[in-house]
């Protein structure tokens, strides 16, 4: 009898972001599984083209699936509905027993319900959508349209959080009783690992990073809460100097057109967002680090606003004290995660699911959600109260991709509209 196929749709290791970093690990968990064949199908292009942003990395990433059996493919165009159709005739001819969307953003509904409701015709196939985001960060009046329309055919939702599963109620109501839920966790990334040789503090001496570092990590988004982090490193530094804030991460969307058609996309896409989105021209003129000079934090600030490779990402967390994740709003961070494998404390706001996977005192601290003195009280809670790395570390061990992967798993005797734990 052949092996059951396992398809997994969502970014491959060329993307940037911690959705690709997921998508590979769990691919690659899946894998490891007896009896498994398992499928990746990427996107080319993730979303309109009129997006004034390249999410791919510039320079080829290591190959993660060395020594697995797990064939990959780039094959999903966004701005092509020629290649969903390529997707599902690949679909059709595999035979999936268990096909597994990441689901991030509700403007690629359009090609994910053509794919579910082809998969549903052409095949056998459970359809399960992990939930990294639900309700999107920043609003649009379309938003619940476009989620509903993308969950039309999902059969199954794994959720990380109460939070999502919280929202996932809301948009669906009374169709969510024919649905299966089954509430997971974040799993701790496979593909980063501390360096035992790394020299911390001749890396912080050589980057004029002080005693003290916070991390702040990924791409810069309003809802990330830089702009919260850097007043309470304002309120910190009046208290004692030796604390560095290291800002590592891109702007989401921000770029700086040079060629006619970028500059057109560019001007486009911000006018849309202001028609469109709940507070967009906000976020499109959302410029934190202009902070740095407002507050005249310049000798206290470290940037590195480029992309980082997976390679480099040791340094900063191991020379770090504490990460910071002032959010305004959170769904399962991926941060959380890379922190777990290199056992830097985590300092966050009491939003979302942050109250369920930080324990303050045990792995982290948190603080009040929009409370800047609480937020640097923290920050010097975590200098004067160190959380030790190896108490971090253990999180890790709760958070393990196979007893996540096993979970994925069809289970014919799940009932509908359940909760699985």
């Amino acid at each position: 009898m052949p092996e059951p196929n396992i398809v997994l749709i969502g970014p491959g290791p060329q993307f940037k972001g911690g959705i690709a970093n997921f998508n590979s690990s769990l691919a690659r968990a899946l894998d490891r599984l007896p009896g498994c064949r398992v499928h990746l199908i990427s996107w080319t292009n993730q979303y309109p083209a009129i997006i004034p942003r390249d999410f791919k990395v510039d320079q080829p990433q290591e190959n993660y699936f060395t020594g697995t059996a797990i064939t990959i493919e780039y094959l999903l165009d966004y701005n092509n509905p020629l290649t969903w159709r390529k997707v599902a005739r690949k679909l059709s001819r595999i035979q999936p027993m268990l096909v597994i969307f990441q689901w991030v953003n509700n403007v690629q509904a359009f090609p994910i319900r053509y794919l579910c409701k082809r998969i549903k015709q052409n095949t056998a196939a459970e359809i399960q959508f992990v939930l990294h985001v639900v309700k999107q960060k920043e609003t649009s009046v379309i938003d619940k349209s476009l989620t509903r329309h993308g969950f039309a055919y999902v059969d199954t939702f794994i959720a990380h959080s109460t939070k999502s599963i919280a929202e996932l109620r809301e948009v669906l109501a009374d169709e969510l009783a024919q649905k299966r839920i089954i509430q997971l966790y974040h799993p701790v990334y496979d593909m980063f690992r501390p360096d035992p040789s790394f020299d911390a503090e001749a890396f912080k001496t050589a980057n004029g990073i002080r005693r003290h570092a916070f991390l702040f990590f990924g791409f810069i988004r309003k809802y990330k809460g830089l702009h919260l982090a850097l007043r309470a490193l304002h309120r910190l530094v009046q208290q004692r100097q030796d604390v560095t804030l290291m800002i590592c991460g891109e702007f989401f969307l921000q770029e700086n057109p040079t060629t006619l058609a970028a500059k057109f996309k560019y001007h486009l896409f911000n006018l849309l967002k202001t028609l469109l989105f709940r507070g967009g021209d906000q976020a499109r003129h959302y410029d934190p680090l202009a902070l740095v000079e407002e507050l005249q934090l310049q000798d206290h600030v470290y940037l590195q606003t480029n992309y980082i490779p997976d390679g480099e990402v040791l340094r900063y967390f191991q020379s770090a004290t504490a990460a910071v994740c002032f959010y305004e709003t959170a769904d399962a961070s991926g941060i959380e995660s890379i922190c777990y494998n290199f056992g830097t404390p985590i300092l966050a706001t009491r939003v979302g699911h942050f109250p369920e996977s930080i324990q303050d005192g045990d792995n982290g601290y948190l603080a009040d959600a929009g409370d800047i003195d609480s937020m640097a009280a923290q920050m010097l809670r975590s200098i004067e109260a160190p959380i030790p790395a190896e108490r971090v570390r253990q999180k890790a061990e709760e958070l393990s991709w196979k007893r996540y992967a096993q979970a994925l798993l069809p289970a014919a005797l799940a009932s509908a509209g359940s909760v699985e734990s």
